[in-house]
């Protein structure tokens, strides 16, 4: 047994507030992500929160010695039912816990409710807090097994209250019922029955007395009561044959009366009603029992169908037992949920017809009945410019089964966009029930939207009190009650998107006023809809504002809460929108996010990506978005990183959004928080490019801005290619980056290249490679060893590095064989044809470059002295069939801007003033070109310098754009490469391989044109009969972001190159690009390999 601390509950006074606070701030530890929010609370703040809340009481536990508080707890009217109460904020120091502090708080408020007259007292927890659910019990709190979360009721009041349980309490001192209550204590909803009806039971013993009372649990109130006091048993119980009750069908009330008391009973019996029920019998009636005799009166009713459908966690309506028992007056009430016998919904919820058209509208008929019988569905919809078929079904309703028809919906073409109504009712053929007769439904109203698909229309249901819109590719609904913003995939690819609500505090946590019924609005307009829903909050004279605005066409929702101070103080509060939740996701997908180093991309396999192990300080982000993927359709949530105080990622958005403390001046309206929501994005740079729109009120597409994006994961791994001259031992150097603050322990291992060993090292000699514990950047080196002999030549080797955590992370990575190294790639100056060139030549190819032809590379041979390009050498000209004006041939190198009547065929690059010399970078050597824009208008003032490199005994030729921006003016450039290609001047016997849309396509030349852009930037070109020999091709490649290749065959014509499209340069901005052209490649991912280490090479 625990210490029980001496404490005295007392009423809040201001001049409390100082220590209060210090309390308060203690509670950070108990409560989850903390009572205070990361603000401490202040006498200031105590008071503005306390001196003008209108409560029914603010309790104090204090300690008897020294006066400290050590618990609190706040009391309310509730926000629904007008008698009873709820407890707001109950909790206790973390010295006080387990010492029957919150017990004495609990009692007290149970006492004061009692006085204030109420008859319940509710109290709201999380659902993780089971620790304080038996505390909660013995005080008869009962766990309703229909609520959300721990929602709990205390029928005490009324119990303590209730004339015929009273005498059993005779002679009790205050809170002494607590010590005869017996109840079992679980962690478990009190999911309880009594004859068929759904009740709560309480329990008394005190001596040889005992009291049982029935709590009709959807009535919310007493109604059966078994009463022994002094060894005189009496049983009172008023109930329904059913907590089941069908409109139209008849019911039985039923009073039961047990006397096992030493006297006669007399009774006059009242029974009031509400107005949808009709008794079927007199509802009054006087009759005596006597003693040792039972005696039951049943009187049968009806509701009607105007009767208000049962809705969850509501309270229902009821019948009122007015009863004398010997000159005591007493109430009994017994509820019953209300259901149709039939329900009739509409299954599919993007039921729209465009003004000319139809559309198919599935009827669902859900059946209440447990019996068989045919019935008549009747259809039609609430204006004349539509029709229905088929107006009237003879349908089949089973046994609490389903039917329906599939419904045809023909709007005219004068029909005004907007939104309409099916309305549906069944007439039965049969008599239901044992005095039963046909029975007709309500009507029952179905939403049906009329206009072009994209335009948004509302409707409100007052039937689950919601209003519902339907979007271009979502259905959205607005609770009336919470303000809850629920948005879902009307494809039902994803089911939910987004569920949005606003909580005003703190403290946060369970809140009352989320489930209070709010006043809404809609307002229409030529870009969208506005749904307002309105509520005062029930602590605090706040009025609270959720608006949300549904554009037209885009997908696009905002959302914003508004708060005024409708008080005569200063109000200092808080506020979260909740967006989501946290835990696993078991959609497939992935979720993007802008962290400060770097955009990641997770997939939804673990809560890794979640609050904590994401901190939630805004400063972890770059950008203020977030965008997920699944199943194809892609979302983001748009918001400003400068306006937020807190950000909790869940597993596809945020878990919440939190705001900074704001201080309202009386009479002031501010608003708070805006987000957007985007439910039919193109990818994630479209949700980026929305933000950048929405919250920075910028462009997303502005000259020279053209920054590459790189993406991570929340462990990646970067690693160095090796580059080697010949095989021997080496070393690849990796880091691994860990995004997140959750410790991670990984093992580390290598699929080694073909013919090579592989070890790993470790970061110290401390963590063996199968146990490493990753700090935010841990470095690895794998050292590598030949195991078999490999030619010397070109080549490339490629391995993977494996991360195993909970998942799997994987990065490829290369040793790059470039060749000999013992000799050197030779340049020489010469006269070719009356021009100035260059031959360079590396032991394995020969090219030739002149700056007085263009700077073409107009010669490319292999070792064996095959030409792989045709040119117009020297004298330069269009060649036949050729669809450049200024044609060359072989590398032909141009830029061009077609904004300024200028294009790939009539640019003039070749016709500028060139000059050259020898460039080199280690043992890559070659010739460099030079000159600045005068010819072309496009492009004057602008530097170029035209590098081409090769290495020794390689096959590789690479040729780079280095251009900067001279000039003061932003310029346009689309600097390309043309290339002609032949073997010794024969395209007969060529085939070009390239991957298309994914698949490989083998080309070949043809009478009609072909035109083909390749999607994975390689093409490779070959002979294709003298290949089966040895390899005769040429390849070519390009490994920068915006590259684009292009083939063109048409005859005996072949055009190929590489081209980045319409660069922006700003002034003083450089551009660097690099394409790759290898000879003799053997395949397609020989080249592609080359692509992938292409900027490790130079």
């Amino acid at each position: 047994m625990s210490e029980e601390l001496d404490v005295q509950i007392v009423r809040y006074k201001p001049e409390m507030a100082a220590e209060l606070a210090e309390m308060y701030n203690s509670w950070d530890e108990l409560w989850i992500s903390g009572y205070t929010q990361g603000v401490p609370y202040d006498a200031q703040r105590v008071r503005d929160r306390y001196d003008k809340m209108s409560a029914i009481a603010i309790l104090i536990a204090v300690k008897s010695d020294d006066g400290k508080p050590v618990g609190s707890c706040t009391l309310h009217e509730h926000w629904r039912d007008e008698d009873a109460a709820y407890v707001g904020v109950l909790g206790v120091r973390p010295e006080a816990l387990g010492k029957k502090v919150g017990k004495k708080l609990l009692l007290r408020s149970i006492q004061i409710v009692r006085n204030e007259g109420y008859k319940r007292v509710d109290l709201h927890t999380w659902a993780g807090n089971t620790r304080a659910v038996p505390l909660y019990k013995k005080v008869g709190l009962m766990w309703n097994p229909e609520a959300s979360g721990v929602h709990m009721e205390d029928y005490i009041p009324a119990i303590l209250e209730h004339p015929f349980s009273e005498p059993f309490f005779d002679g009790m001192q205050e809170n002494e019922w607590y010590d005869f209550q017996k109840r079992e204590l679980t962690q478990k909803p009190d999911e309880m029955t009594y004859k068929g009806m759904d009740v709560y039971a309480y329990n008394f013993e005190r001596d040889q007395d005992d009291l049982t009372v029935i709590v009709d649990r959807h009535a919310r109130a007493i109604s059966s009561i078994d009463r022994t006091v002094n060894g005189q048993r009496i049983t009172i119980s008023a109930r329904v044959d059913s907590h089941k009750v069908l409109c139209g069908v008849t019911g039985q009330y039923i009073l039961e009366v047990i006397n096992d008391s030493d006297e006669q009973l007399s009774f006059t019996v009242n029974l009031n009603s509400f107005p949808a029920l009709e008794f079927k019998g007199e509802p009054s009636i006087e009759f005596d029992v006597d003693s040792g005799d039972t005696y039951q009166w049943t009187v049968p009713f009806v509701v009607s169908s105007s009767a208000p459908i049962h809705r969850e966690n509501i309270r229902s309506p009821a019948i009122d037992s007015n009863i004398h028992m010997n000159g005591v007056e007493m109430n009994f009430q017994t509820g019953m949920v209300i259901k149709p016998i039939a329900d009739i919904k509409n299954r599919w919820p993007h039921s729209r017809v465009i003004p000319g058209g139809s559309s198919n509208v599935p009827i669902t008929v859900l059946s209440s009945i447990e019996e068989e019988c045919s019935a008549i569905l009747n259809l039609e919809v609430d204006h004349s410019s539509f029709k229905i078929e088929p107006r009237e079904s003879r349908i089949d309703i089973s046994r609490e089964g389903i039917s329906g028809v599939n419904a045809l919906v023909s709007a005219d073409y004068e029909t005004e966009p907007g939104e309409y109504a099916i309305v549906a009712k069944i007439k039965t053929d049969e008599k239901l029930g044992e005095n039963g007769k046909t029975i007709e439904t309500r009507d029952f109203k179905i939403p049906l939207f009329c206009g072009e698909s994209g335009i948004v229309s509302a409707f409100e249901d007052k039937r689950n009190n919601d209003v519902i819109i339907n979007g271009v590719n979502y259905q959205a609904t607005m609770s009336l009650e919470g303000a809850m913003l629920r948005v879902r995939d009307i494809h039902n690819r994803t089911g939910s998107l987004f569920q949005v609500r606003s909580q005003v505090g703190p403290p946060f946590g369970m809140d009352p006023f989320r489930y209070a019924e709010r006043d809404f609005s809609t307002e229409k307009s030529d870009e969208g809809i506005t749904v307002s829903v309105v509520g005062r909050h029930p602590e605090r004279p706040l009025k609270i504002e959720d608006r949300v605005f549904f554009q037209h066409e885009s997908g696009v929702i905002s959302h914003e809460v508004l708060i005024t101070n409708e008080g005569e103080n200063r109000q200092k509060l808080q506020l979260r929108v909740y967006c989501g939740s946290q835990g696993i996701d078991l959609s497939p997908g992935t979720v993007t996010v802008p962290l400060k180093d770097g955009i990641v991309k997770q997939g939804l396999i673990h809560d890794l990506f979640t609050h904590p192990s994401v901190p939630s300080s805004p400063d972890t982000f770059s950008e203020g978005w977030i965008a997920s993927n699944k199943r194809g359709l892609t979302k983001g949530q748009l918001f400003d990183l400068e306006a937020i105080d807190e950000i909790h990622m869940g597993n596809d958005q945020t878990a919440y959004l939190q705001y900074p403390l704001r201080t309202l001046e009386p009479g002031e309206t501010a608003r708070i928080s805006k987000i957007w929501f985007l439910t039919k994005a193109s990818d994630w740079q479209d949700v980026r490019r929305t933000w950048q729109e929405k919250i920075l009120r910028k462009s997303s597409i502005e000259f020279g801005q053209q920054e590459s994006l790189e993406m991570h994961s929340i462990v990646d791994i970067s690693v160095d290619s090796c580059t080697i001259d010949e095989p021997c031992d080496c070393e690849i150097h990796a880091q691994i980056h860990k995004r997140i603050v959750a410790p991670l322990t990984v093992e580390a291992s290598v699929q080694a290249p073909n013919g090579w060993s592989a070890e790993v090292i470790p970061p110290s000699e401390d963590e063996p490679a199968e146990q490493i514990e990753l700090k935010d950047v841990t470095s690895l080196r794998i050292r590598l060893t030949p195991t078999e002999a490999f030619p010397d030549g070109f080549r490339i080797h490629e391995g993977t590095i494996v991360i195993q955590a909970a998942t799997t992370y994987k990065k490829d990575f290369r040793i790059i064989q470039l060749g000999e190294s013992n000799t050197r790639v030779s340049v020489d100056q010469l006269e070719d044809s009356g021009l100035q060139s260059y031959e360079v030549y590396n032991g394995l190819i020969r090219f030739r470059v002149s700056p007085e032809y263009g700077g073409c590379v107009y010669s490319l041979k292999n070792s064996k002295g095959t030409e792989l390009l045709v040119s117009t050498f020297p004298e330069g000209g269009p060649k036949p069939g050729a669809i450049l004006a200024n044609y060359y041939g072989g590398i032909q190198p141009i830029t061009w801007d077609d904004e300024l009547n200028e294009n790939l065929s009539s640019a003039e690059t070749n016709k500028e003033d060139m000059s050259a010399s020898i460039c080199e970078k280690g043992l890559w050597r070659g010739v460099e070109i030079s000159w600045t824009g005068k010819v072309q208008d496009s492009v004057k003032g602008v530097s170029f310098r035209l590098q081409y490199y090769t290495f020794p005994n390689s096959p590789l030729l690479a040729a780079r754009w280095i251009i900067k921006n001279s000039t003061s003016a932003p310029v346009k450039i689309s600097p390309t490469f043309v290339v002609d290609p032949a073997f010794d001047g024969d395209v007969s016997n060529i085939m070009t391989h390239m991957n298309w849309e994914g698949e490989k396509q083998n080309v070949k030349l043809a009478r009609y044109p072909l035109a083909i852009m390749p999607s994975s930037n390689c093409i490779w070109i070959e002979d294709e009969v003298l290949s089966e020999e040895e390899p005769l091709g040429l390849g070519l490649t390009a490994s920068f972001e915006e590259a684009e290749l292009l083939y063109i065959g048409v005859g005996d014509l072949i055009l190929t190159g590489t081209s980045s499209l319409n660069r922006q340069l700003l002034p003083g901005k450089e551009l660097v690009t690099t394409s790759w052209f290898m000879v003799n490649p053997q395949s397609l991912q020989e080249l592609d390999l080359l692509r992938k280490v292409a900027d490790d090479l130079i």
